[in-house]
């Protein structure tokens, strides 16, 4: 199976409190996106990598990915308005490889990886796409730690009545999460001639779901954290430094 890591790199970042895209922040030294980049090269260093980016960003990251020696196979796309719309360019660009390479789809599994999750670990990525079979997606995950609460109304402050559920019927969901590019096409073909279904749909699983693609949930890593708040990256920077893993 040919193996393509789709790294979604177009968002804001405005809960951050950055100036720039909190993908582009320097992490000890790197831009956060790097991290994601160098695991799944890592994993397989002949792997399709492209990057769905910010159009205001991909002159500049095209200089500094020309400074860090990426490899032939690395390319970029812009990212649309919302992460569906970024995916739906990146899923376009990935058919165009393919078929560019005289490849079928059921033959491609691509793993989709928020950028915004930077510890993304060698371990989690093979778990995935070990666990890939045709016409499934793959999804890691881990067990909720916090006490849950499930909303039952609004008022003015954001929260309403409420009333607590199983922790453990539930599972944090992480990325990469990887589909045969076969069903993930169709799955977002479907939405585009769906639009009022999105408002549900906030991961690419969700997606694929909803097209009748069967998930199948695998081990995810604890560390493996959405860098999402300025405080996020303090904590990112120190594990990792005690990974060792820092790019300086």
């Amino acid at each position: 199976m040919k193996k393509i890591a789709l790294i979604l790199a177009g968002g804001t970042g405005s809960r951050a409190g950055s100036r720039c895209p909190k993908q582009m922040v320097e992490l000890l030294g790197r831009r956060m996106l790097d991290y994601s980049i160098r695991a799944f090269m890592e994993y397989d260093p002949e792997m399709e990598i492209i990057v769905v980016i910010g159009r205001d960003m991909i002159c500049e990251y095209a200089d500094y990915a020309r400074e860090m020696e990426l490899p032939w196979h690395f390319s970029m796309c812009p990212g649309g308005a919302t992460r569906i719309e970024s995916s739906i360019n990146g899923l376009r660009l990935c058919a165009m490889k393919a078929t560019k390479a005289k490849l079928r789809f059921d033959d491609c599994v691509v793993a989709i990886h928020d950028a915004a999750r930077p510890l993304i670990d060698v371990s989690t990525i093979g778990r995935v796409f070990d666990s890939v079979a045709k016409g499934r997606g793959v999804v890691p995950c881990v067990p909720a730690v916090n006490s849950l609460r499930r909303l039952e109304g609004e008022c003015a402050d954001g929260f309403g009545a409420s009333v607590s559920v199983r922790r453990s019927d539930y599972v944090e969901v992480q990325t990469p999460q990887a589909f045969v590019l076969s069903d993930l096409a169709k799955a977002y073909n479907r939405i585009i001639d769906h639009p009022e279904e999105t408002d549900a749909m906030t991961d690419d699983a969700s997606v694929a779901e909803a097209a009748g693609v069967g998930i199948t949930l695998v081990d995810g890593d604890p560390y493996n954290m959405k860098v999402t708040y300025p405080m996020d990256f303090r904590i990112a920077a120190t594990i990792l430094r005690s990974r060792g893993e820092v790019m300086e």
